[in-house]
C-alpha cells in the first residue's frame, strides 16, 4: 500500500489487516514501483494524494514493465480524474469517503480472478490468449495488458461473435452493475482497442449499439475498420460505434 498516512488510508490498512491480508506500507511511490517490478506483489493500493498530479505518469512507467493490479484511492471523484488513472493503467478507482467493506470486496475480486486462472488457450482473429500464463500474443507478438484489460479480453473472446453487455462485464469483474455515469469499462475497452490496433488487429472489438461490446471472430471486422481499410466514406466516422 502506497500512502502518506491519511485517515482514509489508515482505515483501509487496519481493516484489511484485520481480515487477514498481509500489507506492506510505503510512503513513496517510486520505491513502491521499484519493489513491484523485480518482486511482484499480489496487488497495489495507491493513495492518489501521495503522488499528486504526477502519479498517473509514474503509473504509466510501471505499466511498461508490470501488469500488477493497481487500485487507486482518489479524493476527487470526477470523470476526468477517473479517466486519467484508468488510461494510465489503473485497474480500479475508489473514491473517498471509502467504505472498507467495498474496498475489501474489490481487492478480493481482483485476487480471486487471478487465483481462478487455469490452463487453457483462447485463439481468435489473430489473438492468442493463454489463461494459465496470462500472456497475449497479437499476430505472433506478445502484448502487455493490465489485469482488468486481460480479464475483459478473455470474457469477450469466450463469447466471440456475440455481444457482451457492460452490465455483464461489470458484474463479472467487480460484482456490481454498471451505472449511467460509470465509464470504467468503456475506458478499459478503449485501451484494449489501442493495444490490439498497435498489433495490427484494428476492429477486433466492435460496439453493438444497445447490446455492448463484441469480439469479432476471424474474418469479421467492424464496419468502421472495414471502411478504413477500403478508404471509403466510413473511414472518418466517429462516435460510440467507432472501433
Amino acid at each position: 500500500m502506497v500512502t502518506n498516512g491519511s485517515d482514509s488510508a489508515t482505515l483501509i490498512r487496519d481493516s484489511l489487516g484485520a481480515q487477514g491480508f498481509s500489507i506492506e506500507i510505503t510512503r513513496e511511490f517510486s520505491p513502491a514501483a521499484a519493489r513491484v517490478l523485480p518482486d511482484p506483489c499480489a496487488l497495489v493500493l495507491l493513495d492518489a494524494s501521495t503522488v499528486s498530479q504526477h502519479g498517473a505518469g509514474k503509473l504509466r512507467e510501471i505499466r511498461k514493465h508490470s501488469a500488477v493490479p493497481v487500485i487507486v484511492i482518489i479524493a476527487t471523484n470526477t470523470a476526468d480524474v477517473r479517466s486519467a488513472w484508468l488510461e494510465a493503467g489503473a485497474d480500479d478507482c475508489i473514491a473517498i469517503p471509502v467504505h472498507v467493506r467495498e474496498v475489501a470486496a474489490r481487492v478480493r475480486a481482483i485476487l480471486r480472478r487471478d487465483a481462478k486462472a487455469q490452463g487453457g488457450v483462447l485463439e481468435e482473429n489473430g489473438v492468442r490468449l493463454n489463461i494459465a500464463t496470462r500472456e497475449v500474443d497479437v499476430n505472433g507478438a506478445v502484448v502487455e495488458f493490465t489485469t482488468v484489460e486481460f480479464d475483459i479480453l478473455a470474457v469477450l473472446m469466450r463469447s466471440a461473435g456475440h455481444p457482451v453487455s457492460r452490465d455483464h462485464l461489470m458484474e463479472t469483474l467487480h460484482q456490481r452493475k454498471a451505472t449511467a455515469y460509470d465509464r470504467s469499462i468503456d475506458m478499459h475497452v478503449s485501451n484494449l482497442r489501442k493495444k490490439l490496433a498497435a498489433g495490427k488487429r484494428q476492429g477486433a472489438i466492435k460496439t453493438v449499439r444497445g447490446a455492448g461490446y463484441q469480439f469479432c471472430p476471424g474474418g469479421e471486422r467492424s464496419a468502421a475498420a472495414a471502411a478504413a481499410a477500403a478508404g471509403g466514406p466510413g473511414s472518418a466516422t466517429t462516435g460510440p460505434s467507432k472501433s
